[in-house]
């Protein structure tokens, strides 16, 4: 679900910018525009590790920049307003703590009062302002630790990534399901590891997509793909389940949008 914790995700940064296009940008302009980027800010592109390491964190704000304004762009555009409409007072003036009334002492010998001198009272808002700062970096620490920044191959956010057995430029045809062998065409898979991503190609229907990982196993990974030009009809959207065979070899099942069962499957070859 997405609501407001969804799109905190990426952190301050709104969702239009990161992808480079307007309001009133089609789905079309989303997709050219996240391939675009993507290919801009590709980790492999960057030679030292910072870099590739920042690269890595900014591409993951365009994946979900581009999840966000295809799957939920009205729900986004109303969050949006709501937060640039937000007035937060954030220099509100807190009233210097007052002296507590004097009590005068009573008149038991067994339980005197001892007042509290001033120097006791100045005391105590310094231990409580102590207190919230140790606190505070007790939970960034905390935090952090959690979530971590990426730079150990995972995904700094917690999604899941291609596994090294499944890395690799992936090449062989797709058949389809009653179709013959003239129905068939070229596909080129692209994973890299560590990765919430990669690409498709289909050379013979000229068109391509983006693949994000959904969920992974020992010998399995499942794959969700969008189309660059859905509108064009030769490539759609869908979803990919990869099963490993060896070393070499990955067998693929495409099962369209929206439906159970696939329509096409294909055997393909590690190439690189």
């Amino acid at each position: 679900m997405y609501g407001r914790t969804r799109f905190e995700d990426l952190d301050g940064h709104d969702a239009y910018e990161l992808l480079g296009v307007g309001e009133d940008a089609s789905a079309e302009d989303i997709q050219r525009a996240h391939r675009r980027q993507v290919k801009s800010w590709h980790p492999d592109s960057r030679q030292d590790a910072g870099e590739r390491s920042a690269s890595d964190r900014r591409t993951t704000y365009i994946n979900l920049a581009r999840e966000i304004l295809l799957d939920h762009r009205d729900r986004y555009d109303a969050y949006r307003r709501r937060r640039d409409g937000l007035d937060l007072d954030l220099e509100e003036v807190v009233p210097p703590p007052r002296d507590p009334p004097h009590t005068p002492p009573r008149d038991s010998p067994e339980a005197p009062v001892v007042p509290r001198t001033d120097r006791a009272r100045r005391r105590r808002p310094g231990s409580l302002i102590a207190a919230l700062v140790c606190t505070i970096l007790l939970l960034i620490v905390g935090v952090r630790m959690l979530l971590g920044d990426g730079s150990d191959g995972r995904s700094g956010t917690g999604r899941p990534t291609v596994p090294a057995r499944f890395a690799g430029t992936w090449t062989g045809e797709v058949d389809f399901v009653g179709g013959t062998k003239d129905d068939r065409v070229a596909i080129r898979l692209h994973l890299s590891e560590g990765e919430e991503w990669g690409e498709t190609e289909y050379p013979d229907a000229d068109c391509g997509g983006q693949v994000t990982v959904l969920t992974t196993g020992s010998d399995r990974l499942t794959l969700d793909e969008r189309a660059d030009q859905p509108a064009s009809g030769n490539c759609t959207d869908g979803r990919i389940d990869v099963t490993y065979v060896d070393g070499d070899h990955l067998h693929l099942e495409f099962v369209p949008q929206n439906e159970l069962k696939p329509n096409a499957w294909a055997a393909v070859t590690r190439t690189r």
